[in-house]
């Protein structure tokens, strides 16, 4: 068998053409002819700070570090909402604080109590008719308080009512629930020690009293 000449079997296994001319058609078929511009796809430029400006910047303020980062990488950077922050104390701190309070009020007081939220067409709180009463005793507290302290029973030497003890012809104290604030409960018991009651429940008992219609 005849064996093909070694030159021969290179050029075939080539993929290249073997003369210039050959290999120009070749580059212009890709790139163009030589002389047509080859434009390419403008690569953006990167602005440099000054001389010793960008690591002043990043000592000072390391936060700036990550946005230069994310903005050179081709990334977008949100900065947190202040306003969307989730605050759940009141802002006046605790002063504002709504709680639970009770005190214990004549049982003729609490049915006037009751029968007055009825007939109100704002259908008001229990806290909106304590405060209504003390502020309708404005600068009259004290005289409210004496003028329903305990006294003897006329012709009598004893007897007198006390803490404890439940005077002839009373009916047992009935509790009222009622929510102030902090501080509106503070306030309540700043006024109960001025005018001289015996407590806060005492003091808001008189000041219903008087203000509730009969």
């Amino acid at each position: 068998m005849a064996t093909e000449p070694r030159s021969a079997k290179e050029k075939r296994r080539t993929t290249l053409p073997d003369d210039d001319e050959a290999l120009a058609a070749l580059a212009d078929a890709a790139f163009g002819p030589p002389g047509r511009s080859r434009s390419l796809a403008a690569v953006p430029t990167v602005q440099q700070p000054a001389a010793g400006q960008g690591a002043a910047t990043l000592a000072s303020d390391p936060a700036a570090a990550q946005p230069a980062a994310t903005a050179a990488a081709g990334l977008s950077v949100t900065a947190p909402d202040p306003a969307s922050a989730v605050d759940d104390e009141p802002t006046g701190g605790t002063a504002d604080w709504i709680k639970q309070s009770t005190v214990q009020v004549d049982a003729g007081v609490a049915q006037r109590f009751k029968r007055y939220k009825s007939r109100q067409p704002d259908n008001p709180s229990n806290a909106e008719v304590v405060f209504r009463a003390v502020d309708a005793a404005r600068g009259r507290e004290r005289a409210i308080i004496d003028a329903r302290r305990p006294q003897l029973p006329e012709g009598r030497r004893l007897g007198r009512a006390v803490p404890g003890r439940r005077p002839a012809g009373t009916r047992l104290p009935t509790q009222i629930n009622f929510r102030p604030t902090v501080a509106e409960e503070a306030e309540i018991k700043r006024l109960a020690r001025e005018a001289g009651a015996d407590s806060m429940s005492a003091f808001v008992n008189a000041m219903l009293d008087d203000y509730l219609p009969r």
